[in-house]
This record gives C-alpha cells, sequence and structure tokens, in this order.
C-alpha cells in the first residue's frame, strides 16, 4: 500500500501561557507532502522543563525512525516500542534529579506500506475523519482522570473541559525506569482518498467538540482555510495548541497488500462510553489489488462500516466495524447445511418406506407359512382312478391330484402317514376280497396328496425295496367275468399287495 498526502497544515500557537511547551515533528514550516512521520507531544512540568521534555521525544523518536526504517516497509509494533525506549533514553539523560520530574505526552502517525501507525500516551488525541461519510472512524482515548469519569457514567462529555481536575492526567513520559508508561496502538489500514488525520494537543480541544471538527474538514474549504478556521476556534484558549492536519491524496493498493491488520474499530469502541470492547485483537482488512484511487476515481470502501452506538451527548460518535471474516464463514455454513438437512430428510423418508414394505412382506410370510401347515393338516384326498377294458389288457389310469405349495419332499416319506394310508386301504377293501392280479400287477405307487410337491405323472418309479410288478398270470379264484358278460368302463374292486418290508400307497379304484 502507497499512501500519497497533500501538504501537511501545521498548528503552533502560542495560546495564553507564557512559553511554548508543545514539541511538533516535522517542525513548523518544514512538513510536505514528501513526509510520512508526524509528531506533537504536550509538555508539562514548567516552562523549561516541559519544552525540553517534549523536545527531547520528538527529536529521538524521528532520528530512531529515520535510522531503522522506510516508509517502503511494513512498520511493526516491536520497532515502535524500540523507537518509544529510545526516547525514553533522551529523558532519562536530562533528568536532574529534581523532585518534579519533565514529562510530556505523545501522539505519532507514521504512514508506511501496510497503512499507518497511530499511538498516542496522555491527554493529546488523534482523529481520523472521513468527511465524505461525515463521521469519526478513530478518536484516541485520553488517559485522564475526567475521561474515566466520562466512561464510567459520572459526567457527560460535554462536560469533561468544566471539571476542576481536567488536567490530571493518568499516563505521560517521564524519566525513570518506574515511570515508563506504555502506548495505545491502532493499526489502520482502511484509509480512502479525502480522509482527514487530526493530531492535536489538549489546548484544541478545550472549546472544540468533535461535531465541529467533523464540520470544518467536511466543508468544502481549502486545507489552508481548514486550519485558519481551526485556529478562530482557540484563540481563547489558556493552553498552548498545537496541531497537524493531514489530508490523503491517494491510495494504491498492490497485490501484496492482503490481510492487512486493522484494529481500528476495536481501539475506537473504547474511546466511546457504553460499549463494551475490550479485545485488543487485531482483525485483518481485504484489499482489493492494483487499485489507485484519487479525488477524480473514488470507489466505494470494500467493507461495510456499522455505527458505534452514540454517547449520551448526541454528538454521534462512530467507529468503524470491519466485517469479519467469521460472518462469511458462517454464511458459507448455513449455505451447506442446507443440502445436508435435505438429503437427511430423504433419507428418513426412504428408511420409512422401507421399513413399512419390508413389514407387509413379514406378514404375507407368515400367512403363507400358515396356509401350508394347514394344506399338510388336510387329510389326503383319494385319487380318482379310471380303468377302461381291464380284461382287455388295458393299464389303468391313474389321475393325480395336483401339487400343492408348502410342502418338503422330504415330508411325502414319513412313516406316520404311509401307515395311516395304509390302514385306510385295508378298511375299504371289499368284504369278499376278490382283486384283479393284473390290475394290482400294474398299478404303481400313488404319492400322498395334501401339500405334496412331486410332479406331474408319469409317477416316480417304485423304491428299491418295493418288489416289481409279476407279469400276468393265470387267474386262480379271483378270475373276473367273461369280457361279453362285464359291462364297459366298470372295474372289480382290488385286492391290495401284502405290505413289504417299507410300505407304499397303493391307488385304489372306485366301485
Amino acid at each position: 500500500m502507497k499512501i500519497d498526502i497533500l501538504s501537511p497544515q501545521a498548528i503552533y500557537e502560542l495560546g495564553k501561557r507564557s512559553g511554548q511547551e508543545d514539541a511538533i515533528f516535522p517542525k513548523l514550516g518544514e512538513a510536505s507532502e514528501l513526509d510520512s512521520l508526524f509528531i506533537v507531544c504536550d509538555g508539562m512540568g514548567g516552562h523549561e522543563k516541559g519544552e525540553v521534555a517534549s523536545n527531547a521525544v520528538t527529536q529521538a523518536m524521528s532520528d530512531f525512525i529515520f535510522q531503522n526504517t522506510s516508509p517502503e516497509q511494513p512498520f511493526t509494533d516491536d520497532l515502535f516500542e524500540q523507537a518509544l525506549q529510545a526516547a525514553y533514553l533522551q529523558l532519562d539523560k536530562i533528568d536532574d534529579g529534581a523532585a518534579k520530574k519533565p514529562g510530556t505526552t505523545l501522539t505519532f502517525l507514521y504512514f508506511h506500506r501496510n497503512g499507518c501507525t497511530v499511538a498516542h500516551i496522555g491527554d493529546s488525541r488523534i482523529y481520523h475523519v472521513r468527511p465524505k461519510e461525515g463521521r469519526v472512524l478513530y478518536r484516541s482515548r485520553d488517559h485522564s482522570v475526567v475521561y474515566d469519569l466520562y466512561l464510567a457514567g459520572e459526567i457527560e462529555f460535554d462536560e469533561m473541559n468544566q471539571q476542576p481536575n481536567k488536567n490530571i492526567i493518568t499516563k505521560a513520559m517521564m524519566p525513570g525506569v518506574e515511570y515508563r508508561q506504555e502506548a495505545n496502538i491502532a493499526h489502520i489500514a482502511d484509509i480512502k482518498p479525502g480522509d482527514y488525520f487530526y493530531l492535536c494537543s489538549d489546548g484544541m480541544l478545550e472549546q472544540m467538540t468533535d461535531a465541529q471538527i467533523v464540520e470544518i474538514l467536511s466543508s468544502n474549504a481549502s486545507d489552508e482555510q481548514k486550519k485558519q478556521r481551526l485556529i478562530s476556534l482557540t484563540k481563547d484558549n489558556k493552553d498552548n495548541h498545537s496541531a497537524y492536519l493531514i489530508q490523503v491524496d491517494k491510495v494504491t493498493v498492490e497485490r501484496r497488500d492482503q490481510n492487512l491488520p486493522d484494529n481500528e474499530a476495536q481501539m475506537m469502541a473504547k474511546s466511546v462510553r457504553r460499549v463494551d470492547s475490550d479485545d485488543d485483537t487485531v482483525v485483518t482488512v481485504q484489499m482489493q489489488p492494483e487499485v489507485t484511487q484519487t479525488h477524480a476515481a473514488r470507489q466505494k470502501p470494500t467493507q461495510q462500516r456499522k455505527p458505534v452506538q452514540t454517547d449520551a451527548s448526541g454528538q454521534g460518535y462512530q467507529s468503524a466495524q470491519i466485517a469479519k471474516p467469521a460472518a462469511q464463514q458462517n454464511k458459507t455454513r448455513r449455505s451447506l447445511l442446507i443440502p445436508v438437512l435435505t438429503t437427511a430428510a430423504l433419507l428418513l423418508i426412504l428408511a420409512g418406506v422401507y421399513f413399512t414394505c419390508g413389514g407387509k412382506d413379514e406378514k404375507a410370510e407368515v400367512k403363507k407359512d400358515e396356509l401350508a401347515t394347514d394344506s399338510v393338516a388336510e387329510p389326503a384326498k383319494k385319487p380318482e382312478r379310471d380303468t377302461m377294458n381291464i380284461a382287455g389288457g388295458e393299464t389303468p389310469k391313474t389321475t393325480l391330484p395336483a401339487p400343492t405349495d408348502g410342502l418338503q419332499q422330504s415330508e411325502q416319506n414319513k412313516p406316520e402317514e404311509k401307515k395311516s394310508e395304509e390302514k385306510k386301504q385295508e378298511e375299504n377293501k371289499p368284504a369278499e376280497g376278490a382283486a384283479d392280479p393284473a390290475a394290482n400287477a400294474d398299478t404303481k405307487p400313488v404319492a400322498p396328496t395334501g401339500g405334496s410337491t412331486l410332479p406331474t405323472p408319469p409317477p416316480p418309479a417304485p423304491s428299491g425295496n418295493t418288489p416289481p410288478p409279476p407279469s400276468p398270470a393265470p387267474s386262480t379264484g379271483n378270475t373276473p367275468p367273461p369280457p361279453a358278460q362285464q359291462p364297459a368302463q366298470t372295474a372289480a374292486p382290488a385286492a391290495s399287495t401284502p405290505p413289504t418290508d417299507q410300505p407304499q400307497p397303493k391307488s385304489v379304484i372306485p366301485e
């Protein structure tokens, strides 16, 4: 990032004091648009001591910055701390051991490759004002008793200048290790053309409000006219009043300027009452690469900013709220959550359909098993036999019942069922016991009905224990009547063959 500025405007007024205890860098009349370092200090401890202390700090810090840094390089907090320690060492050198120590406040601004770094100690202030938006983006927090009372809610912001203890500060740069104080540091990367940075001692603020500062800097007057307007509003002040007014002319963002540190919003929040923001965490600003901004071609800010709650005075103090990357991550997570929930809902629906259909299939299987059991329990029906011209030597036709599903092949040869079938056949034999040997010889075993899964005729061959059917032999006492006297389509009752070692069911010829 490269920041170009217009000619800086310096204010260095004596006021109603007899001597000047303030110090500014660059010195009055020496600043130009090529400068990148600006310091304003308000000395204290008496005329001589205050002037010496403020000048010692500005000189020591500027010397260290010019010797160890460059505006083309990033400026780190470690470098600032080294510059601050160099200033403290210079204060130690001027200490004469008197009880009344010299001291000074500090406001510091340095433009560099990562934006600008601002720091302060005491009640001198730094402002970052954006006239196009008519608001204060940053205002340093005074290290003073009255400002602490304001933050605590004891007094209003406009009442600080009327308090009798308004000149009592809680931090200052003084000689001695026991008096070392740390500075409040802010990193600012959100810088636009037309922005103003205003560094001033407390003498400039005795009769001036923040609203007046914004109004003056937002006017169409030139920078010189704006400076004169600020001086005219402080002419009756009792204290010295010193300041630097710097306007940004152009900002060039390069490709390497990504994720620049910026904690301006958090530091501003600490200076406004009723805003709980103790987080000093440095957040980043996403910068657009290769963008050059000028007064003729200004672009909208890359980050959305929201106003911070105003204080009770109605001054309208606002802060730059930087859109943090976490907000975009939450939005992305929410967008990813929608398809995940949709997929989960579809899986639940499919699971419900599967279990519903599976339950029906199980019920159907149970019902089918019950029907198969019932069919096995039913008594076997006797096969019907059609005989034609038995005497003529034709083979009797046996009609097998249709097979029934549900009974396994292993159930066909149960001995108990075979014995029951044989017993029924013996009970149905004719009284005279006449039987046709030829018929008995040609009769083939028939499988029991009621659930058999045997295939359709021809019937299975006799088992190994069943003797083969005998050949036709001369009939004995059971010879049927001559063919002329026997009516067609009739047959005599057949006598059963004595059971073998493994009895088999036999066909019964109906009367």
